[in-house]
């Protein structure tokens, strides 16, 4: 299986497409998830339209996150989202594509990472690692 590096501004680049190209899901666990609806060529927002359009094309978007408020601005769009209430926080940064493609690493989904941190992500072509991070993802979702 090919993998593929993903380093600091490179990760809208390289997922958009993948995210344009996904049929049936998208999962995703992320820590922080930023919406910059004003700044429409901002990259962050590139990819949040990207996911909001296979959304609507009917790919099953669902998100686990950290944060109520992200859960709160997507409550009326078509992408499901979950809030968890723990004692531990969900700082993992994944994104699994039709169980197929699984994009982990140290990523938000915000201006910040995909401009200015220092980041890296990694791209996996590996359907038994995406498996078993549908798991966690599934895992996470029901708790």
């Amino acid at each position: 299986m090919e993998n593929e590096l993903i380093i600091g501004k490179s990760y809208p680049d390289m997922v958009i497409p993948l995210i344009r190209a996904a049929k049936s899901t998208i999962a995703i666990i992320v820590f922080d998830w930023r919406w910059y609806p004003n700044y429409v060529s901002y990259p962050i927002q590139l990819f949040n339209n990207a996911v909001l359009d296979a959304a609507k094309r009917g790919v099953k978007v669902c998100c686990v996150t950290n944060y109520k408020e992200i859960t709160d601005f997507l409550r009326d769009s078509p992408i499901q989202a979950k809030h968890l209430i723990k004692d531990k926080l969900v700082h993992s940064k994944v994104i699994i594509i039709d169980g197929e493609i699984a994009i982990v690493g140290s990523h938000n989904l915000t201006h910040s990472a995909f401009i200015y941190n220092y980041e890296v992500s990694v791209i996996m072509r590996d359907p038994e690692i995406a498996a078993k991070l549908t798991i966690h993802f599934n895992n996470l979702w029901q708790s």
